[in-house]
């Protein structure tokens, strides 16, 4: 992100994960420094490769259980499905630009779009309070 922001202007798109996990708290920053040097953001990773949804989280993952059960508690709390706070938790970030995602199917990508909605900013505060400590784990190239 360093030298992207440092490109003398040669850069003005970039593609970066955000998500529950790697959120504001983990990228707020960057991403306010790029949007103040005009490039747009666009992200990926909003459901963390699938793993919100798993039900066994794998042993080398398993750091990230209570920030799972954290998640699963806002979702219960605020009657979101897991799936429409991950997605909208990205949707509704004012420095992100466009989010991509990924779906096996038509019906998923229809299912996804029925559940896109503002989210108050209580909850978006609540969410970005959540700070992964080991980072490492969020990189699936580290799964």
């Amino acid at each position: 992100i360093e030298e992207v922001l440092n490109s003398f202007g040669f850069i003005d798109l970039v593609q970066i994960p955000f998500n529950l996990f790697d959120n504001v708290n983990q990228r707020g920053r960057w991403l306010k420094k790029m949007k103040e040097k005009g490039i747009e953001v666009h992200t990926r990773s909003a459901f963390l490769q699938g793993l919100f949804f798993k039900k066994n989280i794998p042993e080398n993952l398993s750091v990230l259980n209570p920030y799972i059960e954290l998640i699963k508690d806002i979702s219960k709390k605020h009657s979101l499905a897991i799936s429409e706070l991950a997605l909208n938790y990205c949707l509704n970030q004012p420095l992100i630009d466009k989010v991509l995602i990924g779906v096996d199917n038509a019906a998923q990508l229809n299912e996804n779009l029925k559940g896109v909605k503002k989210l108050d900013a209580k909850l978006m505060d609540e969410i970005n309070e959540i700070n992964v400590k080991n980072r490492k784990v969020l990189n699936p190239a580290n799964w």
